[in-house]
């Protein structure tokens, strides 16, 4: 079966168009109500002023979140709850003498005996759009990768042999180019720009906006790439049709 250029851009556009409607969705579809989050603003957090005196020390992994259950409400982990205690009932951990929870929560923390559970309040919903996501994201993985297999061979079927290994570099040098040196200023901007919690020089907690900045600007280069591989297919259509019009005469 002979190799035909054209057909073969014409796959990858459509691969691409295909990626960009799969960012468009992960970017549109609404997120999950994390509920009530104490300390959680819509660009920002704060520290809940019961639990200050614990002197929290943020990790990477801060993010622990558990659940008051006494008034159904979530703290982002159990020093930012106050609990001072834990341990394991049934094979589900269990913090207890929390200072924000409960009856803990008043007089400073003085009745000792309020608990909670490991978890978010609530968080089926977050757990049932997070599968979607993990689908939606592993086809995204899956077709870019088919895309730049794609690319690849049209470019080896397309230049002369001995300039193959040369026309590889190149390729291979402005992808390194733009997803370390481009792509990673940007998100990286982006993180900083969106970051809803700083502490110790370190962001622990993106505000509400950070992921559909993420999803609008994946799906603008996607888009990019696109309208590249588009212009591609117009300049080898024109160029085989003057030479088809040349053979003629």
């Amino acid at each position: 079966m002979e190799f035909c250029n054209l057909e073969a851009i014409k796959k990858t556009v459509i691969m691409s168009i295909v990626v960009f409607v799969l960012y468009t969705i992960m970017t549109a579809v609404r997120g999950c109500d994390p509920g009530n989050v104490v300390g959680l603003g819509k660009n920002y957090y704060g520290h809940p002023e019961c639990s200050l005196s614990c002197n929290c020390k943020p990790q990477w992994d801060e993010f622990k979140p558990v659940c008051a259950t006494d008034d159904m409400v979530t703290y982002i982990s159990p020093c930012h709850a106050g609990c001072r205690d834990s341990e394991v009932i049934n094979g589900i951990q269990v913090y207890s003498n929390c200072t924000c929870a409960g009856a803990g929560a008043g007089a400073g923390g003085g009745a000792g005996a309020a608990r909670v559970l490991e978890r978010a309040c609530g968080d089926a919903g977050c757990r049932r759009a997070f599968r979607l996501h993990s689908m939606l994201f592993f086809l995204v993985i899956t077709i870019t990768i088919l895309v730049f297999q794609a690319q690849g061979v049209l470019l080896l079927r397309t230049v002369d042999p001995r300039d193959r290994s040369v026309v590889m570099g190149l390729m291979w040098s402005m992808i390194a180019i733009v997803t370390f040196v481009c792509g990673h200023s940007v998100f990286l901007g982006l993180r900083v720009a969106t970051c809803g919690w700083l502490e110790a020089e370190k962001c622990h907690l993106q505000s509400q906006t950070f992921p559909y900045l993420v999803g609008a600007t994946s799906a603008f280069l996607t888009l990019t790439s696109i309208m590249t591989s588009a212009t591609t297919w117009i300049c080898i259509r024109t160029s085989n049709k003057g030479q088809s019009f040349e053979s003629r005469l």
